[in-house]
């Protein structure tokens, strides 16, 4: 398993949350953990047997670049690729057997037309393809072969090109799942089908979300229409993934922050009934308390203070 921890220390921090997720389902010998990383910080003492590939910074790029070396940073013949922002909840095992045997695969769909960072139908087109892969880039599995190398190697090939192929950039940088798509429908490579199975985020499933990664308990929610939080991209209502991504401003939020508390327990030896009590009563429950109450005192500050400044993302360099 693969993950980047590349620029602010908060990416190295979550990287040694997933890792932690990892070892609560896998044993070193089992699984082998790799981190990418330019950070200058020690893997905690709890996570002997993670590996770290040292990196200089920008020495893959800048971004979302960084990515489309996979092939390259891959440690083992099937490496399985995971966002630092991710959880973990069950063993791996049957990820790695639904994608075994794809030189390079994601999971999502397929798409023709529409708009994804750019004109769909008119990058077919310029592409010669009659349609391209739809994914979200938090997971990518790799086996190391000719196959992959040409892939990437094709992917690479276009990122200079990236504003001439009617691209949109991704908060300024080019976006790699456009360029990974490209290379991969000209390789009649596909995403595998998503299910819910392997991977889903609190986006797609904007509802309710319980869980509790000492157990192995996640369940998202995307509310039925005619909810005003239904997700119409996304055609699940209740899903159980392996990996749960918690995009974006999700890190902040009670579920993520909460299971990690948890992760903290376990990597402390405490017993798991009481590093979940611990859990709930320092971080569960005051952020839900503190949700309730800026929804019921949110229009009166707005009110009084008007709205607050977007304040900007630590993921930011």
């Amino acid at each position: 398993m693969l993950t980047l921890a590349l620029g602010p220390p908060v990416y190295w921090n979550m990287a040694v949350n997933l890792a932690r997720s990892i070892r609560r389902w896998h044993s070193v010998a089992d699984l082998p953990v790799y981190i990418a990383t330019d950070s200058t910080l020690s893997v905690p003492p709890d996570l002997t047997g993670v590996h770290v590939i040292k990196l200089r910074p920008n020495e893959l790029g800048v971004g979302f670049e960084t990515k489309l070396h996979l092939d390259r940073l891959a440690p083992a013949p099937r490496t399985l690729f995971i966002d630092s922002d991710c959880l973990v909840y069950e063993s791996l095992d049957l990820t790695f057997d639904l994608l075994k045997g794809r030189p390079v695969a994601t999971i999502g769909g397929t798409i023709d037309k529409g708009e994804w960072f750019g004109d769909v139908a008119l990058l077919c087109q310029r592409l010669g393809v009659p349609a391209i892969p739809v994914f979200n880039g938090g997971i990518y599995y790799i086996e190391r072969g000719e196959t992959a190398t040409r892939l990437y190697n094709r992917a690479r090939e276009m990122a200079p090109h990236y504003d001439e192929m009617g691209l949109v950039r991704l908060r300024g940088q080019p976006n790699e799942e456009l360029l990974m798509a490209s290379a991969m429908a000209q390789h009649g490579l596909s995403a595998l089908k998503d299910d819910g199975t392997i991977t889903s985020d609190p986006q797609s499933c904007p509802g309710p979300m319980s869980s509790n990664i000492l157990s192995g308990r996640r369940t998202l929610l995307n509310p039925a229409p005619p909810s005003p939080l239904h997700c119409a991209r996304y055609p699940f209502e209740n899903v159980s993934p392996a990996i749960v991504h918690f995009l974006d401003d999700h890190t902040h939020r009670t579920p993520y922050r909460t299971d990690v508390a948890r992760l903290k327990m376990a990597a402390l030896k405490i017993p798991d009934w009481l590093g979940n009590l611990i859990a709930r009563v320092t971080v569960e429950w005051p952020g839900r308390s503190q949700i309730l109450a800026k929804k019921i005192f949110r229009p009166l500050y707005h009110r009084i203070f008007g709205m607050r400044n977007i304040p900007r993302s630590e993921r930011l360099p």
